[in-house]
């Protein structure tokens, strides 16, 4: 019973192996496989977060980069931004256009200059006042003799004898002069009798002489007088006896004015002759809304004219300008280029931008223009010193060759320059150069031509000072008015004649001046 219950036991033991064997054929292969599985899903995870986090990495660091690059950027644009701003701070009347009332006064450990001492002007070494070696200026008894010999009809001469005077004293006096002016209010009383015609001028019962009219005109035009002031003077000059109501004196200006016709007929007549004129405009106001001022000269004649912009059919407005046939000099105004049978541009105003390229870029092509350019003035002024009136063909030649050898080294350090706003600056003035060439050298083709428009410019300095004292005019007809009377002012300064006698006679009769 035992013995077969033992084998019983065995053989359930056998099957019980037999079957684990066989489960193990079968289930260690498949736990094997799946671990095998999740080792690779493990490892593939790995490689995929591995590769996510060096993705990530790698855009955080271009991203990074690009944020550099870009602030790189902005700090070069700032870096630029300062350099341009102290360009600015440091344009003054010798690198731009801005007048020198402009300019600061120099800073530092020089000394504060005066007001009218600018930074375009080099500080002097001379020592304040006259300086030794120069003729002095101070009349002679010489100059008061030849005064009273030429003009002794005019001149009241006094003769004053102080101390006592001998019989038989041999001597001869100690002759002092004293120059002195005498203003006193002078009434002319006019009879007509029978059909005497009575002029238009002394319809009224009282009038005023054509001296009176024409200091008016000149106080207004000239020394920027308001027309009270222009009253106020003439009143303490005749000793507080000459009166007159406030609004005669403007009307004694529009007088004048009025009658400048074939004076001003005549100024047209000689600009109209002239080989070379010199135009250029500068803005003032008029009822506080900005206007100008236009002027065509030479270097004895001169008209101005009210302008309302500068476009070409408002300067086709001025009679010279619209008529002429010559060369015409102005400070690059393309809108001038349609007026005259040929241009030449300023040099001057050329200089300052050359300056103004040069401390920007420290390039070297601008210098060596403005040296041409001055070498060819300098030899131009020897060569008329010897009463030479024109360069050879050969050398000729020779300045166009190298102001365009000049210009190509210009464009060749500006293909160098990355900053761009100051290499457009360039390129512009290296266009304008080259387009302009003729007119440029202008000075050197025709020796009639001045190497400056400075003519013309100070022909204008008067309305910028205008502008600036009593800002300018109120209406139109103010402006117009003053455009002639300071055209016969001026042209009667550049001519050395009597300014007084000159608007007098135009007072008088209407006739021209300079005839």
């Amino acid at each position: 019973m035992a013995a077969d219950y033992s084998r019983h036991v065995f053989k359930e033991l056998e099957l019980a192996t037999a079957e684990i064997e066989k489960l193990k054929t079968i289930i260690i292969p498949e736990l094997k496989k799946e671990y095998e599985a999740k080792l690779y899903d493990e490892r593939a995870s790995a490689a995929e977060r591995n590769s996510a986090l060096r993705k990530k990495k790698d855009s955080e660091i271009s991203e990074l980069k690009s944020k550099i690059s870009e602030l790189e950027s902005r700090l070069q644009d700032a870096e630029n931004e300062v350099v341009r701003l102290k360009n600015m701070m440091n344009k003054d009347s010798s690198n731009s256009s801005k007048p020198p009332s402009t300019d600061e006064p120099w800073k530092g450990k020089r000394k504060q200059k005066a007001a009218n001492e600018y930074n375009s002007r080099k500080p002097s070494e001379r020592h304040k006042g006259g300086q030794h070696g120069h003729e002095g200026k101070c009349l002679t008894k010489q100059d008061v003799e030849k005064l009273l010999e030429e003009h002794g009809d005019e001149i009241r001469h006094d003769v004053v004898e102080i101390g006592k005077k001998d019989a038989d004293c041999a001597s001869e006096p100690k002759i002092k002069y004293e120059l002195d002016l005498e203003v006193r209010m002078v009434v002319r009383e006019y009879r007509y009798y029978g059909d005497a015609p009575i002029p238009p001028r002394h319809y009224p019962d009282v009038s005023f002489g054509d001296f009176t009219r024409a200091a008016s005109a000149f106080c207004y035009g000239e020394c920027n007088m308001p027309t009270d002031k222009i009253g106020e003077l003439m009143n303490v000059l005749s000793g507080g006896v000459f009166t007159a109501a406030d609004g005669s004196w403007y009307n004694f200006c529009t007088y004048v004015s009025d009658r400048c016709d074939a004076s001003l007929d005549s100024l047209y007549n000689d600009l109209m002759n002239s080989p070379v004129l010199y135009s250029d405009a500068t803005y003032t106001k008029e009822n506080g809304e900005e206007t100008y001022v236009r002027n065509v000269s030479n270097k004895n004649t001169v008209i101005y004219s009210p302008q309302d912009d500068k476009t070409i059919e408002e300067i086709g407005k001025t009679p010279v300008l619209s008529d002429f046939f010559g060369i015409l000099m102005t400070d690059h105004e393309t809108a001038m280029k349609h007026f005259g049978s040929d241009n030449a541009e300023c040099n001057q105003h050329t200089d300052r931008y050359c300056k103004k390229t040069s401390q920007e870029t420290s390039h070297c092509w601008s210098e060596k223009y403005m040296g041409l350019l001055y070498e060819i003035k300098e030899q131009k002024e020897r060569l008329i010193s010897q009463g030479i009136d024109h360069f050879s063909d050969e050398e000729l030649a020779d300045y166009f060759k190298r102001y365009d050898e000049i210009l190509q080294e210009g464009w060749e350090e500006n293909k160098n320059l990355t900053w761009k706003s100051v290499a457009s600056d360039e390129r512009a003035l290296l266009r304008r150069l080259e387009k302009f060439k003729e007119d440029h050298l202008r000075f050197a083709t025709d020796f009639c031509v001045e190497f400056t428009n400075n003519i013309s410019e100070s022909d204008l300095r008067f309305i910028k000072n205008r502008t600036k004292l009593s800002g300018g005019f109120r209406q139109k007809s103010g402006r117009k008015m003053c455009c002639r009377l300071m055209s016969i002012i001026r042209t009667c300064k550049k001519r050395g004649m009597n300014v007084i006698e000159a608007l007098a006679k135009i007072s008088r009769s209407g006739e021209n001046a300079f005839a």
